[in-house]
């Protein structure tokens, strides 16, 4: 790659883009399954092919095939995983061809390939600047401060996107009991996820050092600043799912590329101040453009913003208290380092967390939690 000066890229491209052709032969029957509700083979296609992929990976890495051996794990997992989820897909293609479906999909399509194209563009242009303006080490020590929080958000977020939109999309000509379901799965996601990422701000530094060593220092603050608003990504997973279940891709399509075009001009002025400047830019610009995300989302299900800010506040006020909490009782046990100083901050965030929720939250989002609650105990 002569643009971005890094020897070695082009090989890693040319591994990869095999998966590009891979995941499409693979996407449809996802995309059933998801429809359809059935994560079971979904969960066994992820697990199968990670730790075959993974397994594969380690042997060559320890053989000395350096970035080959991620190269060749990410190339095995997906050629897996396609080939588990044909087997476990009840749904077959077949030869008919239908001129009304394909006209149909094509008019949808077109707006959710453009969103994901600009959704790439939002993902990954701070990587790319952070490359072409301060280099591969600078690079390395961005990307590790954001991979964990990514991580994160992928764990505790991604999943119930991916169940949101099918979910949706079953009450979409229902829009009192839509507006329901979005808003108490706004509710229940910021409730997990603005503790887990104001905690992990909190605890960056303790837990760059514990997993990654003294040598990734660097990557803390941005980690901690991106950390800050790791849980407005993750409630505006709804927003997207709104649009799309409301047959509105169009409108997802219009608002990543607006996201899209302000990364690269964000990045474009600010990367080159260093890496905190970069991690700040990200995070402002996240927070400044997320009205608009949930704008399209409440227009469309005629959520006021009263009601969708009554969602939120009682978690963020709640974990900003936590970390607080946190605050003052590692002044009181300074002695304690290592794991056992993040146990301990971590159980007593978790505590003070239920304390200061339990005793704010309203009686509406009480009932909704006890209605969750009995629902996994009747599905046990």
């Amino acid at each position: 790659m002569h643009v971005m000066k890094i020897p070695g890229l082009d090989d890693v491209i040319r591994g990869t883009s095999i998966i590009i052709l891979v995941s499409g032969l693979s996407r449809t029957h996802e995309a059933w399954l998801t429809h359809n509700l059935m994560f079971r083979p979904l969960a066994i296609r992820s697990v199968f092919s990670i730790t075959i992929g993974g397994v594969i990976g380690i042997i060559l890495a320890y053989k000395g095939y350096g970035v080959a051996s991620l190269v060749t794990q990410q190339v095995i997992t997906s050629l897996i995983a396609a080939v588990t989820l044909w087997i476990a897909t009840p749904w077959k293609p077949s030869f008919k061809f239908s001129k009304s479906s394909v006209k149909e999909i094509a008019n949808y399509s077109k707006h959710v390939s453009l969103g994901a194209v600009t959704n790439f563009t939002n993902q990954y242009s701070d990587i790319f600047f952070v490359s072409f303006f301060l280099g591969a080490a600078q690079t390395g020590v961005y990307s590790t401060g954001k991979r964990i929080v990514n991580t994160l958000n992928t764990v505790l977020s991604s999943a119930l996107m991916r169940v949101s939109l099918p979910a949706f999309s079953r009450v979409k000509n229902d829009k009192p009991k839509f507006k329901v379901h979005y808003l108490n799965a706004t509710f229940l996601t910021i409730l997990i996820t603005a503790p887990a990422f104001l905690g992990l701000c909190y605890l960056s530094e303790d837990i760059v050092r514990l997993l990654l060593g003294v040598k990734w220092i660097e990557s803390v603050p941005v980690m901690q600043i991106v950390s800050l608003v790791g849980f407005v990504t993750s409630i505006g997973y709804y927003n997207h799912s709104v649009m799309f279940a409301c047959d509105k891709p169009d409108w997802q399509a219009k608002l990543t590329l607006l996201y899209a075009i302000s990364n690269v001009i964000v990045f474009y002025i600010f990367v080159r101040y260093g890496l905190v400047v970069t991690a700040w830019a990200f995070s402002i610009r996240t927070v400044a453009l997320y009205p608009v995300s949930a704008w399209c989302a409440l227009t469309l299900l005629d959520v006021t913003w009263s009601e969708y800010v009554k969602q939120l506040y009682i978690p963020i006020l709640s974990s900003s208290a936590m970390c607080l909490v946190m605050w003052f009782f590692d002044h009181q046990i300074a002695h304690f380092t290592g794991w056992l100083k993040v146990s301990v901050d971590i159980f007593i965030g978790c505590l003070a967390y239920i304390i200061f929720t339990k005793y704010c939250m309203p009686k509406t989002q009480k009932e909704v939690l006890s209605s969750v609650y009995k629902s996994i105990r009747n599905k046990d």
